[in-house]
């Protein structure tokens, strides 16, 4: 699965939506956030403050260092990413996952994101409204280097299986979007885990748009806003009578 995702929003904007007091963090627009790089996140053990944290994960234990940028809700289970499955316990028990699902979660600040389906058509896939910035689910780690100490705090996305929305554009994966609702809830320690796990559903679809973009960010290192420019229009208007029979 291709997946970028895009933040644009400013600071400013991110202390209004999320309620945070003033700080001074410096990050720019990214249109193209690739692995390796530091985004804005917000902690459980920090949660009135905007860190960053470099996206693509590595455990705490490991030797080396690595960089998972997917967190499977399903765990190992679901490989043929069953729409109608959406048993999200498996995380709880993987290995790389198990303690961060448990008390090191993030919300992952985004603007949109871009996917491809099966026939490697890109995506800018969006909330209606202009609902953002707006939070993925993301858990972090902390992690330090046997060789010389280094420690290095790092996050990956929680994904799930696809909404009908996600299935009409021919995908079947996409990342979990926190509903407003569940961000608190998200970041607190005391949240039980079975609340935890009943989060990390997909999306409403009824709540989301889509429109094609230049194949040009599959190959592209560029941060530019060209990226994401329309190659065609908006989908809602073609598929507004199969949303209504949307489970999503």
């Amino acid at each position: 699965m291709f997946f970028r995702y895009i933040l644009v929003d400013s600071l400013a904007k991110i202390r209004s939506r999320f309620n945070l007091p003033e700080q001074e963090v410096s990050f720019e627009p990214n249109y193209n956030v690739l692995p390796g790089q530091f985004l804005p996140v917000i902690t459980s053990d920090q949660p009135e403050k905007v860190l960053l944290m470099r996206y693509g994960f590595t455990p705490f234990w490991e030797k080396r260092e690595r960089m998972i940028l997917e967190a499977r809700a399903e765990g190992d289970h679901n490989i043929s990413n069953t729409s109608g499955l959406n048993s999200s316990k498996g995380i709880i028990i993987k290995r790389e996952f198990r303690k961060p699902i448990r008390s090191q979660r993030c919300l992952i600040i985004g603007s949109a994101f871009a996917i491809t389906n099966m026939e490697n058509e890109p995506y800018l896939v969006f909330l209606k409204d202009h609902n953002h910035p707006f939070a993925f689910a993301g858990i972090w780690d902390l992690w330090e280097n046997p060789k010389d100490g280094t420690r290095l705090e790092s996050f990956c996305i929680v994904t799930t299986v696809a909404n009908y929305f996600m299935q009409h554009l021919g995908m079947t994966r996409m990342p979990v979007i926190l509903q407003d609702k569940y961000e608190k809830l998200w970041l607190k320690n005391e949240t039980p885990l079975f609340k935890i796990t009943n989060m990390l559903l997909p999306y409403q679809s009824d709540r989301m748009n889509a429109y094609l973009i230049d194949k040009k960010i599959l190959i592209s290192k560029e941060n530019s806003r060209t990226l994401i420019e329309p190659v065609g229009d908006k989908l809602v208007s073609d598929i507004e009578l199969y949303l209504k029979m949307s489970h999503y």
